[in-house]
């Protein structure tokens, strides 16, 4: 209701619980997560395993993951204006989109869970 008095409902769709997560991000172009607080954003990780540039608040969670200009864009969650500029400033270029994509999804190797499970099993025979 609210997108629809705003003016933008025929542009904000809210999909619901989704088990095809992943076919969505190869649809998308970029990432925004405007989240106030994250202790372990699994869905920035997820994106930048997708290989998305990110636009994100600044948040203790998302900092680990996002480096401003490197693979994404950072800003407060109250400011409206700097989120929708970082946004379009991706939107306008697609070489930026790339490289930032193509780091993203560099960092996110990381976090993959063979690479998770590897230093788990590191940590508990140090023990």
């Amino acid at each position: 209701a609210l997108a629809r008095e705003l003016g933008v409902g025929d542009r904000v769709h809210l999909l619901g619980q989704r088990t095809d997560v992943a076919e969505i991000y190869k649809a998308a172009d970029i990432f925004c997560f405007p989240s106030i607080r994250e202790g372990l954003p699994v869905s920035t990780m997820e994106a930048m395993a997708a290989g998305l540039p990110l636009v994100a608040a600044i948040n203790r969670g998302t900092v680990e993951l996002v480096a401003n200009g490197d693979n994404g864009l950072l800003c407060t969650h109250e400011d409206v204006r700097r989120f929708a500029e970082n946004i379009s400033r991706l939107q306008k270029d697609p070489q930026l989109r790339q490289q930032m994509g193509q780091r993203s999804a560099e960092k996110a190797k990381a976090y993959d869970v063979q690479n998770i499970v590897a230093q788990m099993k590191q940590i508990y025979t140090a023990l």
